[in-house]
């Protein structure tokens, strides 16, 4: 009796003592340096099966720090595919700090809403392109080397905490401005494709490589950057900039302000006059506006060349843009567009007076403009519509037949048989107008008899 009290006493502490330990795998995260993989720890479902596939060796459900320990580099990417299929995503990436080893987080075209990176100081590379990130946080990454971050929708990019950085990738973003002032370190800077209308990487005296295309700036200066391995236009150039257009009848003027305008070496409205005899250059900007001689010289835009100061780099092209609310009507005189007979400027939402057309075309007689002239809100070209007009006669009658041609042009010509039209009235498909010489509405014996008097050999 007292034997099987001792053996239920025992099975009793055994069951608690299983309870208690079920409870500290939920709580305890089986020690303090272990991390349990689930939703409080790793949001992100993916993100959690990742992990778990790839990291938690024993499958136990549990980071231990032996397999934490020693992982270096983690490529988020191809374990992602390979764990939960081609199409899977991750939109957080939190828990990946626990990964405290970690100096390269690969985790680009992933799908990520968010990064926050603030407790993994220990990161030198970074790798996050390809998402639809908004901001990147990297304050706290001192020992960053290379950020590569292209391809999502940044606006800004505070980089003056990461004086070690060697490497800045953030082309195809939104940013309209970057302070590189701290990074002299860098060596390569990939900012393309972005909205920056200013570029200061006079700092930047390590530089070898360099891409800054794409963008809206209106100067640039390299002259401090001779470690430049190349600067040619498709890495510096295809800049545009928008810029105000007014009209002041009958000249046109494209305002910009270009720091250091005799830095441009030419532009698309240069020309030569000849004042004389003598031919004169006449630069297209004049240090505050471009001056085209006609609308046609703005519509495809306003394209000058700008001398970086870094003497084997070719001329940064710029592209102007010119915001305007006139807009030219080009007349022609036919659907050919091959002459024209005016041209006018009109403010938006006026209607454009047409020029005269003195030269009217033979036998020709203008109906009206092939477009709507008023409310004219782009530039638009517009052909005169013509009818026929010929004067017609009847010309000879020999053999029966009726022969009627132009007078003015010779060229349209009719040859009616008499004895198809006798007797045919006005209306009638046969019927000939200018066969009815009587014009009594029929065609008949009496009009053959004075056809006949009429053309008498």
């Amino acid at each position: 009796m007292f034997k099987n009290n001792i053996k239920k006493y025992i099975s009793s502490l055994a069951a608690v003592a299983t309870v208690i330990g079920a409870f500290s795998v939920g709580f305890v995260s089986y020690g303090a340096d272990s991390v349990v993989i689930n939703a409080a720890n790793f949001p992100d479902a993916n993100l959690r099966d990742v992990v778990s596939a790839w990291y938690d060796t024993d499958s136990d459900g549990v980071l231990q720090q032996s397999e934490i320990q020693g992982i270096k580099t983690i490529s988020i990417p191809g374990m992602l595919e390979d764990t939960c299929g081609e199409d899977a995503e991750i939109s957080d990436l939190t828990g990946i700090e626990n990964f405290t080893d970690c100096v390269r987080l690969r985790c680009g075209g992933i799908g990520l809403d968010t990064l926050d990176v603030s407790k993994m100081p220990q990161l030198v590379e970074l790798t996050c392109g390809g998402n639809n990130l908004s901001s990147i946080d990297v304050s706290q990454n001192a020992n960053l080397e290379w950020l590569n971050c292209p391809s999502n929708v940044l606006s800004t990019l505070d980089i003056s905490a990461n004086k070690k950085l060697t490497r800045l990738d953030c082309y195809i973003n939104k940013l309209t401005s970057i302070d590189l002032s701290a990074n002299t370190a860098l060596t390569a800077l990939y900012c393309q494709q972005n909205d920056l209308t200013s570029l200061n990487i006079s700092a930047l005296t390590a530089l070898k490589t360099l891409n800054c295309s794409v963008n809206h700036l209106k100067t640039l200066d390299l002259s401090a950057n001779t470690a430049l391995e190349k600067a040619s236009n498709s890495l510096i150039g295809n800049q545009t900039v928008d810029a105000p257009a007014r009209y002041e009848d009958p000249a046109i003027f494209v305002q910009l302000a270009i720091e250091n305008p005799s830095n441009i070496t030419s532009t698309s409205l240069d020309r030569v006059d000849i004042v004389d005899g003598v031919e004169v250059s006449v630069p297209g900007y004049d240090g505050v506006d471009f001056t085209p001689q006609n609308a046609d010289e703005i519509i495809n835009g306003i394209e000058y060349y700008y001398n970086t100061g870094l003497s084997f780099a070719e001329d940064m092209k710029v592209t102007v843009n010119p915001i305007r609310n006139f807009y030219q009507v080009k007349f022609f005189k036919d659907e050919t567009k091959t002459e024209v007979v005016g041209t006018v400027i009109v403010n938006k939402g006026e209607t454009a007076t047409a020029p005269e057309i003195t030269d009217t075309p033979q036998c020709k007689a203008f109906v009206n403009w092939s477009t709507d002239l008023t409310n004219i809100t782009t530039d638009m070209e517009t052909y005169a519509v013509w009818k026929d007009d010929h004067s017609l006669a009847v010309t000879s009658f020999n053999d029966n037949i009726v022969h009627i041609e132009c007078t003015k042009c010779g060229k349209q010509q009719i040859d009616a048989s008499f004895t198809a039209i006798l007797n045919a009235e006005k209306g009638a498909e046969n019927y000939v107008a200018l066969a009815d010489v009587n014009n009594d509405g029929i065609i008949n014996g009496k009009d053959y008899a004075r056809l006949l008097n009429t053309f008498r050999n």
